[in-house]
């Protein structure tokens, strides 16, 4: 009320319930809302998701619009009744790609730096070691490629609660020696760069946003065919989709990108063209401006000129 600003825009479910109600309840004009996906399913248990379910839909009409990073987000909103077709807006969270491309040089110094032979084939994936994630599919699939390729090497970017359990199973499926758990990092686009292709298993993905990285670095993808990531990852043209939770699918396309190296290269190469430019932070912020002024004017409100 002190700040009396003309519009809030107010992200992800948690924040986005309290900070609409704040909003209305102060007449702020204009509220916006981006939920950066959803938690319906397999986050939390069915009682938390369904409870989840129900408060989004009642607060879906305290926001002028409703912004999905993807169609498909869109669309699962609109399948449980939250919020209107008219309301919906798709704005994909930008991507900053200069640290991308100056790192896109990088392959063989970052593999040495890490202790990795030049022919190596990598596999990387860039998640918190949560179940949301399903490393655990993951390292089952990348078993199966050991057997194929023993040469390969599978790169696990980020940490979390999972660490313990996961480094476990990977000594368990005999694979561990071939596994670099390589925590928190703060220079995930040199890593990305020593990568031959990127894999993620994930059971849920609002859009994705390290897929963007990695297509940004021309790597072709396989991932699991669920909620946005339909969205970014066009099956058989920048990489191939799964089903989740099926190691074998997986293992089956690493396999195969891994061994023909010009449908790699093709593959990184469309995915690329795919995320650049229209996934980058100054095409996020075009849309978002035009939609702030869109929704200022319709409320009567003067809209800034620049």
């Amino acid at each position: 009320r002190a700040e009396q600003p003309q519009i809030v825009h107010t992200h992800t479910s948690k924040a986005g319930i309290l900070g609409r109600i704040a909003a209305r309840i102060a007449r702020v004009p204009v509220v916006i809302h981006t939920p950066h996906g959803h938690v319906f399913h397999g986050y939390y248990g069915p009682l938390e998701s369904q409870l989840f379910r129900w408060i989004e839909w009642a607060c879906a009409p305290l926001a002028d619009r409703l912004i999905a990073l993807t169609e498909q987000e869109r669309q699962d909103h609109l399948r449980r009744g939250i919020g209107r077709a008219e309301r919906f807006v798709v704005i994909p969270s930008g991507v900053d790609f200069a640290p991308i491309d100056a790192a896109r040089g990088e392959r063989q110094a970052v593999r040495a730096t890490l202790g990795i032979a030049p022919e190596a084939p990598v596999i990387g994936c860039v998640a918190r070691l949560v179940p949301i994630k399903d490393h655990a599919t993951l390292l089952a699939a990348f078993q199966r490629v050991v057997a194929a390729m023993p040469r390969a090497v599978l790169l696990l970017v980020g940490d979390g609660p999972l660490r313990g359990e996961l480094e476990a199973r990977a000594t368990a499926l005999g694979v561990r020696e071939r596994v670099r758990f390589l925590g928190l990092r703060s220079d995930v686009p040199r890593l990305l760069a020593a990568m031959d292709l990127f894999a993620l298993a994930s059971l849920n993905e609002g859009m994705g946003r390290v897929l963007v990285e990695a297509m940004a670095m021309a790597l072709p993808v396989v991932a699991t065919r669920v909620a946005g990531i339909v969205d970014v990852v066009h099956d058989g043209v920048s990489g191939f989709l799964v089903p989740p939770q099926d190691p074998a699918s997986m293992a089956t396309a690493i396999v195969a990108l891994l061994r023909d190296p010009a449908l790699r290269r093709q593959m990184g190469e469309a995915g690329r063209r795919a995320v650049v430019p229209g996934y980058s932070v100054e095409t996020m912020v075009a849309h978002l401006r035009a939609l702030y002024c869109e929704t200022l004017a319709e409320r009567g409100l003067p809209v800034p000129l620049a």
